[in-house]
């Protein structure tokens, strides 16, 4: 089945890969080599993590990739492979703590990935002889806490559901049900952020998110939590949601009240979760082919619509 592409990430690095640059735009041309190697070697699935999976990477990782090392070498006025540990971790410092902002002005709030991308460039320099010095070693990914959702009762979301119209209302409560992970069209989220205005407000839920700000990716962190009050063992629930660690878990039931209910029984060995992963994997491979056919079907009620507006 040919995979959805609804943000155009195929078409965005063909067309920057097209332009055949030698230098990249107010990049330094010592920086420009670096990066044009780093992404050429992860399309090719050169000189990847050995921890990681092996392969070409996806377009969508090349573009944030892509991203991510421009941002640095903008921000560094050296060589990028130069970079030491001062450097380093004071950049992340002022992204948490607001010190440097945007360029629209507003707080870093996805700080995690940037770092997380630094870490597998800066690997890559190691892998390849580029440096020897680990100033990556005690970068940390998780800010402590999750970033702000929609947090809904089930009783909200039996409210919010059953308002949809007929189309949306199916795929509200399919996702809920399952809590996959999908591909966030537009149009759905905009008709979502007004259906959870029109009905619950602009106030601040819970989780620290305003329920017009909702998203499709908010129904999986409910889903999560509606599931979390029906699963007797941990290992149930982390297999049904695609979760290989544990932390996951005690998020949610850190944030329901019910941290006491996960004891040392619930938690697994290294064997179960050796075996649970094998099992994920292969979910997610079926949820994969599932997430495609809604973004489908999402796509031509979108489109749908818009004939029946004009």
């Amino acid at each position: 089945m040919l995979k959805r592409d609804p943000y155009n990430h195929k078409e965005r690095w063909e067309r920057w890969k097209e332009q055949k640059i030698d230098v990249i735009d107010g990049i330094s041309k010592y920086n420009s080599g670096l990066i044009l190697t780093f992404l050429s070697d992860m399309e090719m699935g050169k000189n990847v993590s050995p921890i990681s999976r092996k392969g070409e990477r996806s377009v969508v990782r090349l573009n944030n990739l892509r991203g991510k090392m421009i941002f640095f070498a903008e921000y560094f006025d050296k060589n990028l492979d130069q970079l030491n540990k001062d450097e380093i971790h004071k950049l992340f410092f002022d992204m948490r703590s607001g010190v440097l902002k945007r360029k629209d002005g507003k707080i870093y709030l996805a700080v995690g990935e940037y770092v997380k991308d630094f870490k597998a460039f800066w690997s890559w320099l190691k892998r390849t002889g580029k440096t020897t010095e680990d100033i990556a070693i005690y970068l940390r990914r998780s800010d402590g806490r999750k970033p702000p959702w929609v947090y809904l009762t089930e009783e909200q979301f039996k409210t919010l559901a059953n308002a949809a119209n007929h189309d949306y209302r199916a795929l509200l409560w399919l996702m809920y049900d399952t809590g996959m992970r999908i591909t966030e069209p537009a149009a759905f989220n905009k008709y979502l952020r007004n259906l959870a205005k029109n009905i619950f407000g602009t106030s601040e839920t819970p989780a620290r998110k305003p329920y017009d700000k909702m998203r499709l990716y908010d129904i999986r962190h409910n889903a999560c939590c509606y599931w979390l009050k029906r699963y007797p063992t941990t290992t149930s629930l982390m297999y049904r949601m695609g979760w290989s660690e544990e932390k996951e878990v005690r998020y949610y039931s850190e944030f329901l009240g019910q941290a006491d209910a996960i004891d040392d029984d619930n938690m697994i060995t290294t064997e179960e979760k050796t075996k649970y992963e094998k099992r994920i994997e292969l979910l997610e491979n079926d949820r994969q082919k599932t997430n495609e056919l809604v973004n489908e079907l999402i796509k031509k009620i979108a489109d749908l619509q818009v004939s029946l507006k004009n």
